[in-house]
C-alpha cells in the first residue's frame, strides 16, 4: 500500500514538473468546480428560504381572519402567530446566514480566477 502511494505522488509531482502549467490549470478548474457546486446549492436553499420568509405572513393573516369571522379564541390566534412569528425569525436568520456564506465563497472564487489570470 505504502508503495502505491509513494508511486502515486512520485506520478503527479512527474505531471507538475514536466508541465506546470497545465497542472495548476487542473487544480483551479477542479476548487473551482468544487466550490461553485457548493455556491449554487447555497444560491437554491437561499432561493426557496426567500419563497418560504413570506408564507407565515399569509399564514398569520388567514388565522387572523380565520379568528375573526369564526369566533376563534383569541388565544388559539395568539398561540399560532408566534409560532409563525418564530418560524420567520428562523428563517430570516438562515437567509442571512446563507446570504454571508454566498457572498464569501464569491469573494473567494473571484480572488481565485484573478490569481490564475494573474500568474
Amino acid at each position: 500500500m505504502k508503495d502505491l502511494v509513494i508511486a502515486d505522488i512520485r506520478e503527479k509531482a512527474g505531471e507538475v514538473i514536466q508541465n506546470e502549467d497545465a497542472a495548476r490549470e487542473r487544480y483551479y478548474a477542479v476548487r473551482s468546480q468544487s466550490s461553485g457546486t457548493k455556491l449554487n446549492a447555497d444560491r437554491n436553499a437561499l432561493k426557496k428560504l426567500n419563497k418560504r420568509l413570506g408564507e407565515p405572513d399569509k399564514l398569520i393573516q388567514a388565522a387572523f381572519e380565520k379568528s375573526v369571522l369564526s369566533g376563534t379564541p383569541s388565544e388559539m390566534f395568539t398561540t399560532l402567530a408566534q409560532k409563525y412569528e418564530a418560524e420567520k425569525q428562523g428563517l430570516a436568520k438562515q437567509a442571512q446566514q446563507l446570504t454571508t456564506s454566498i457572498e464569501q465563497q464569491s469573494q473567494t472564487e473571484n480572488k481565485c480566477l484573478e490569481r490564475v489570470v494573474c500568474l
